[in-house]
């Protein structure tokens, strides 16, 4: 990770010359495996770049809130394109610009699982049969058939 006294002002140089521009400012240095950027906050700590850059060009972030990006790309620092939101803002601002993530349920193609059999393995744990029980007894893993019955996935299945 970059030292905090190489990107501060690379960040604040960076801002400065971009403007008032509305074009993304893609952070060069290290990113995170999601994509944002990250450096060495000035209190010794690690931070995203994005939320570093809100602070410093416009303002605290209030507690709870995320810095949200109006733009949908994680390295970006652009102050115009950031705001503050809940986690729920965010799952909402995902959802309503179509980027939620890929297929559910049995549309995804690396499904094991059906509706009807999400349904039986929720009867079936409800009766008491264990995890392992379930995953011999429809040869699957028990990862999912624990997801499927605890509603980590397959929440769409009443």
């Amino acid at each position: 990770m970059p030292k905090s006294n190489l990107t501060l002002p690379y960040l604040i140089e960076a801002v400065r010359l971009h403007g008032n521009s509305d074009e993304c400012l893609l952070w060069p240095h290290w990113c995170d495996r999601d994509g944002y950027g990250r450096c060495t906050s000035p209190d010794g700590g690690h931070i995203k770049v994005h939320r570093l850059a809100f602070i410093l060009f416009v303002g605290p972030v209030p507690g709870g809130l995320w810095v949200l990006h109006s733009c949908d790309m994680p390295p970006c620092f652009n102050p115009i394109h950031l705001w503050t939101g809940t986690c729920a803002d965010n799952d909402k601002d995902r959802d309503l610009k179509g980027r939620a993530s890929g297929p559910k349920g049995a549309a995804n193609i690396n499904s094991k699982l059906t509706v009807d059999l999400v349904r039986q393995l929720r009867i079936d744990r409800a009766n008491g049969e264990t995890y392992l029980a379930l995953a011999a007894k429809y040869g699957i893993h028990q990862y999912p058939a624990w997801c499927a019955v605890t509603r980590r996935t397959w929440k769409h299945v009443p």
